[in-house]
């Protein structure tokens, strides 16, 4: 689906860069390299906005839905732990490339708060799966789930709340794709 997008994407811009009267070519923005330029990254960002994005969202439901099966299967009780502790897994995620992408930008104008995100999703990241590891362990002493169903719920979602963390980190692509699309709007 992605590639038969990039050619049709390809095609019908330059289809519209050939309509073009001859002096639009001698603009600085519309030389040769540039316009050949825009035809390879242009489709390739709207490739991105469209079949990658569907693939991340398929898959991240997919996950999640499959997670919560398996952890209710396993044990429902930690399973609820896990699932109720979920969000704050992805805001932290999400809040660490966020800010990872912010600090290359701007690395020296905003430290400090770049520094406490930073410090706040690694302390979520830690503090949650030990909180899922002491509840596990509560309900393991009482003997009523197995080592091996503490540590498979535990893997299975936690491992998805990054998942999902993945998936919501890709707006930057987005944005990316959106602004390819306007491109070809103005030509």
């Amino acid at each position: 689906m992605g590639e038969s997008l990039t050619k049709r994407f390809r095609e019908a811009l330059f289809e519209r860069i050939l309509k073009h009267e001859i002096e639009w070519f001698d603009h600085e923005n519309n030389n040769s390299g540039s316009v050949c330029s825009r035809l390879a990254t242009d489709a390739s960002m709207v490739k991105t906005l469209v079949a990658d994005c569907l693939s991340m969202l398929a898959q991240a439901i997919s996950s999640a839905t499959l997670a919560v099966a398996l952890g209710f299967v396993l044990s429902w009780k930690l399973a609820l732990v896990a699932i109720f502790l979920q969000p704050c897994i992805v805001a932290a995620f999400y809040i660490s490339t966020m800010t990872m992408q912010a600090m290359s930008k701007k690395i020296l104008k905003h430290r400090t708060r770049a520094e406490f995100g930073l410090f706040l999703s690694q302390f979520i990241t830690g503090a949650i799966p030990a909180l899922t590891y002491w509840y596990g362990g509560r309900i393991l002493y009482h003997k009523e789930i197995t080592y091996k169903n503490l540590f498979q719920t535990f893997l299975i979602l936690v491992t998805t709340g990054r998942l999902i963390a993945e998936t919501g980190a890709i707006t930057a692509d987005l944005s990316n794709g959106k602004s390819a699309l306007e491109q070809f709007s103005g030509f």
